[in-house]
């Protein structure tokens, strides 16, 4: 089979399937035969290279060897090298301007509600104060319901849980059908505490014979709580009979 014109070699017909190229031409990402290579890349043995992350377009490897800068950064003649013009602002502080493509680079101050900040809106905090926490760009007092706070950040309860502490898994609330039972949610009620028989100290069932022991004015006999012992019987030190 034939090569398609714009290949040296190839891999098929097309002219994305080039292995090399003729004469000045270059191979390209796309396995394309290119002169020159795409803005962002270069030409090297035989093939295009991907610029350094700093260049717009370069002419070789490496971040000193740029010809163009993306904005906001600049091209320094001398290094070669793109260079930020934006300053460096301090907690509190956005920057504003030139490097967001107004007139001159400087800084300005957060809204008041935020210690660190994208922009000037209380909706474009990056952290908060001590005391309140970030939600959605927001630093708030309380985390929404279903969010607790972690390292000042309100974050997702775990799943099982409709709401929680700052623990996060431990919950506080649970979506019905399933109810709360010591900081977890259950898909059924825990058991709840029947009063034992008047006549009982502690029990395991409500029926006057479901004691377990009994009050000190009386006797333990088989389960039930009596004021004496049957005839026959006797009181030991442990009040049964």
């Amino acid at each position: 089979k034939v090569c398609d014109g714009s290949c040296a070699t190839c891999s098929g017909p097309s002219s994305s399937e080039c292995l090399t190229c003729p004469g000045a031409y270059v191979l390209n990402a796309n396995k394309q035969c290119v002169n020159p290579c795409p803005a962002g890349t270069y030409g090297t043995s035989g093939n295009c290279k991907n610029c350094d992350s700093t260049c717009a377009t370069c002419e070789a490897a490496g971040s000193n060897a740029c010809t163009s800068c993306t904005a906001p950064r600049t091209l320094n003649a001398a290094t070669r090298q793109c260079i930020s013009n934006c300053p460096d602002c301090a907690d509190g502080e956005y920057l504003a301007g030139q490097c967001k493509h107004l007139n001159a680079p400087y800084c300005a101050d957060c809204h008041p509600k935020c210690e660190t900040c994208s922009g000037p809106l209380d909706t474009e905090c990056k952290s908060c104060p001590e005391g309140t926490h970030l939600e959605h760009g927001q630093c708030v007092t309380e985390c929404s319901y279903g969010k607790y706070s972690a390292g000042g950040t309100c974050t997702d309860c775990d799943d099982s849980c409709a709401d929680c502490d700052g623990l996060g898994y431990r919950c506080t609330d649970c979506a019905a059908p399933k109810v709360l039972d010591v900081g977890q949610c259950r898909s059924e009620a825990p058991p709840t505490c029947v009063a034992c028989h008047a006549s009982c100290a502690t029990c395991d069932g409500p029926a006057a014979t479901d004691c377990l022991t009994c009050p000190e004015s009386t006797n333990f006999d088989n389960g039930e709580c009596v004021s004496s012992c049957d005839d026959g019987d006797y009181e030991d030190t442990t009040q049964q009979c």
